[in-house]
């Protein structure tokens, strides 16, 4: 009974804490605790965490989680699932470095499709041509851009038999003079 006693005094005692703590939190934590809730409890959201795993390795873990009861009721039991994306944050990581530095670069790049057809093209490119933006020119075939039209047939066809083949291509502007 004593015991008993002691336990039921100590968790008591914690549950003032507990309630203590909740009273001193501030309105600005208060409130981004709110928002968190909600946001919870309208589905399902992705949050990423590194872990050092038992032999030192990093983990990317995404948490999947939120809330099984509606919105009216008390209280917040909440689901999570942890599912080891290490490999795949990696492969994420490294596109968004491969972007930067096709968008950063010096030299103008165009991506096309099979058909030719202007993918991706960075701002070098735009400048040298005197385009604005990019969707002044994506969606547009190569050979709109080629001062020579045969050659520029000829790289298209090269490029879709999957060979390498180095040329210099003289390449319009926007108001049709050549770039030298």
């Amino acid at each position: 009974d004593t015991r008993a006693a002691i336990e039921a005094s100590e968790r008591a005692a914690q549950a003032r804490r507990v309630m203590e703590e909740r009273k001193n939190l501030g309105e600005q934590r208060r409130t981004m605790v709110a928002d968190q809730l909600a946001t919870m409890r309208q589905g399902m959201q992705p949050l990423r965490t590194r872990i050092r795993s038992a032999v030192g390795e990093v983990r990317v873990i995404e948490w999947t989680h939120g809330s099984t009861w509606p919105a009216d009721r008390q209280g917040m039991p909440i689901v999570g699932v942890g599912l080891d994306v290490t490999g795949q944050d990696q492969a994420e990581r490294d596109v968004r470095f491969k972007q930067r530095a096709l968008e950063q670069s010096i030299n103008g790049i165009v991506i096309a499709d099979m058909e030719a057809r202007l993918t991706f093209v960075n701002d070098t490119f735009l400048r040298s041509l005197g385009y604005a933006t990019a969707a002044e020119v994506l969606g547009r075939h190569g050979l709109e851009f080629c001062a020579d039209q045969t050659l520029g047939a000829q790289v298209i066809e090269t490029l879709r038999a999957d060979r390498a083949w180095v040329v210099e291509i003289t390449l319009l502007r926007k108001d049709g003079s050549p770039i030298e």
